[in-house]
């Protein structure tokens, strides 16, 4: 039975793409076709590079599971998720070369923004949002909520890594802005090159002595920016609130100022979004439901950016 049902769904899915994709649940438990869909969602169940724990292969399922059993209302939107048109593509099907998988996240993630849709990655690892980056080009700007700056020449003697990614990302692709949100990890080196680079760094430790002047900082560094591309580690959040993630860090946010940052942001402007790092096998679930409530916050206000004129009233 879910054979047929996959089947009947990847004829609907491009050919072009449908080739790498693996059937998958339901973000949301939403069903929608993807010639219908506006948000259209896919997995990377991949962390072959990670260094402290492994697990995040398991987490497109896990923040699928978390978005079926949360209530998904957005108090901050005003809108409730269910409306939103999202289709989900199931998965890529893993292969052990990295390269092979950076270039299918590309290939999937700019035929999906060529049907004038946003794409919603899961990771995974947080190498991959280089292949989604990539998609979009220089001219888009590139936000990253992450405890770590991931800007290293090299780590453990690999240049491609999630803990380089962001270091290939300024040096072969340059987006128009980069700033990288929530950060307290991280060597000398990488500090300097941000500096050097011109990368905007809102610290954790900003955030939660001034959330507000923290947000006003963000906003100011990209209104410049007709595009934005926004991804999400996990780690960002102190670990508390998410203990299951690849990397975690003392000292972080809390997710009430975690997702009072993600509404600011997620406008019009957006034109992909995802999330990495979940890491299901080291807590209860709390991570993957933080990721789900995530998705929530910044699908809904991105519908309601882009569904209003300036100035209307909210609901």
């Amino acid at each position: 039975m879910h054979s047929e049902w996959w089947a009947e769904r990847s004829a609907m899915i491009p050919d072009e793409i449908a080739v790498y994709l693996k059937p998958s649940g339901k973000m949301l438990d939403l069903e929608v076709e993807y010639e219908d869909a506006r948000y259209v969602v896919f997995g990377v169940p991949y962390d072959l590079t990670s260094s402290f724990r492994f697990g995040s292969r398991f987490a497109p399922r896990a923040v699928r599971e978390a978005s079926a059993y949360i209530e998904i209302y957005s108090t901050r939107a005003r809108l409730d998720a269910s409306e939103l048109k999202i289709a989900d593509l199931g998965d890529l099907a893993s292969v052990y070369g990295l390269p092979t998988m950076l270039r299918r996240v590309k290939a999937v993630a700019a035929r999906i923004a060529r049907d004038g849709k946003i794409p919603v990655m899961i990771g995974g690892e947080h190498t991959f949002t280089y292949g989604a980056v990539e998609a979009f080009g220089k001219d888009t700007a590139l936000v990253s909520f992450d405890a770590h700056l991931d800007l290293r020449s090299e780590y453990l003697g690999d240049a491609w890594s999630h803990a380089t990614f962001m270091r290939r990302i300024v040096e072969r692709i340059g987006p128009k802005e980069i700033v990288i949100v929530g950060p307290r990890a991280f060597i000398p080196e990488e500090r300097r090159f941000a500096q050097q680079k011109g990368v905007g760094l809102v610290y954790a430790w900003e955030i939660v002595s001034d959330p507000e002047g923290s947000k006003r900082r963000l906003l100011e560094g990209l209104s410049s920016a007709q595009k934005i591309y926004l991804t999400l580690d996990m780690d960002v959040l102190d670990i508390p609130f998410a203990p299951g993630v690849g990397n975690p860090e003392p000292e972080g946010i809390n997710s009430t100022q975690l997702y009072d940052l993600l509404s600011a942001i997620s406008d019009r402007r957006l034109v992909g979004f995802d999330i990495a790092e979940v890491c299901p096998p080291y807590d209860q679930g709390q991570a993957a439901v933080h990721a789900a409530k995530a998705l929530v916050e910044v699908l809904t206000h991105l519908e309601i950016s882009t569904s209003r004129s300036v100035g209307d009233p909210a609901e």
